[in-house]
C-alpha cells in the first residue's frame, strides 16, 4: 500500500514505474503521479506493464497527470492482464492516449472484472475495462455478483481477498483489500453459531446474502 505524491519524467506509477515479467497481487496505491513536460505512461499502480505480467485484486485512487498514454491504474498495457481491480483517480492528459482504467494497450491484452469510476476519473471511455458511474463502484453486489472473492462468502472463492464497509465510511464506501484492516473485518457472519440454543440471527440483506452464499451453513438453525 503506497500513498504521497510521485513526480516522474517517464514511465511513472503509484506502486511501480515500469513491470516486465512480474506479477502484481492484492497491492493498493493512493499515490497521486504526476508526470514532467511531455512525459510519457503514467498509472495510478504501473507507469508500463509488458511482457505477461499480470495485476490481479488491485485498486489505485490517486490521480494521475502525465503527457500521453495515462490511465487510472497503468499508463501502458502491452501484452498482460489486469482482472478483479478498479481505479477511482482523476486521469488528465494532453495527448491522444488517455483512459478510465488504462491510457494504451499493445498486443494480447485483457480486463477481467475490472472497473473504473467515470465520474471521479473524468473518462468516459477506455480501450479496456467496464465504466460504472460511483454509486454502481460503491454497489457490493455489482462486485460479488461478477465473482470477486469477498471475507464472509465461499461462493466466489475462499482467498479472501477483498473486504467491503457498508457505512460507507473505511475506504470512502469503495471495495478495499481484506488484509488492509488486518484481523478485523467489516463483513462478518451474521450472530449466532447455528445451533438451537444459538440460531444465526438474519436480519439485514447482508445477512441474506452471506446465507447465500455459503452452502455449508443451509442446514444450520436460523
Amino acid at each position: 500500500r503506497t500513498s504521497g505524491n510521485v513526480l516522474c519524467e517517464s514511465a511513472g506509477g503509484g506502486l511501480v514505474g515500469k513491470l516486465n515479467a512480474s506479477a502484481i497481487n492484492s497491492s493498493c496505491s493512493s499515490v497521486n503521479v504526476t508526470g514532467t513536460y511531455s512525459s510519457n505512461y503514467g498509472g495510478g499502480l504501473v507507469g508500463y506493464a509488458e511482457t505477461s505480467s499480470s495485476i490481479a485484486n488491485c485498486y489505485a485512487r490517486g490521480d494521475v497527470s502525465f503527457n500521453d498514454y495515462v490511465g487510472g491504474m497503468l499508463g501502458m498495457l502491452v501484452e498482460c492482464t489486469i482482472e478483479d481491480s478498479y481505479s477511482t483517480g482523476g486521469v488528465t492528459g494532453s495527448g491522444v492516449y488517455q483512459g478510465g482504467l488504462v491510457g494504451g494497450v499493445v498486443g494480447s491484452y485483457s480486463a477481467i472484472k475490472s472497473y473504473w469510476d467515470t465520474q471521479t476519473s473524468g473518462q468516459d471511455s477506455c480501450l479496456v475495462g467496464t465504466s460504472k458511474t460511483t454509486a454502481e463502484m460503491k454497489y457490493f453486489y455489482m462486485y460479488h455478483g461478477n465473482d470477486w472473492d469477498f471475507v464472509a462468502e465461499r461462493r466466489n472463492g475462499t482467498d479472501n481477498c477483498w473486504d467491503f464497509d457498508f457505512d460507507g465510511v473505511v475506504n470512502d464506501g469503495y471495495p478495499y483489500l481484506a488484509w488492509e484492516d488486518g484481523a478485523t473485518n467489516s463483513l462478518v457472519p451474521p450472530d449466532g453459531s447455528g445451533t438451537s440454543a444459538a440460531p444465526y440471527l438474519i436480519d439485514s440483506l447482508f445477512d441474506l446474502w452471506w446465507l447465500s452464499s455459503n452452502d455449508n451453513v443451509r442446514a444450520k438453525r436460523f
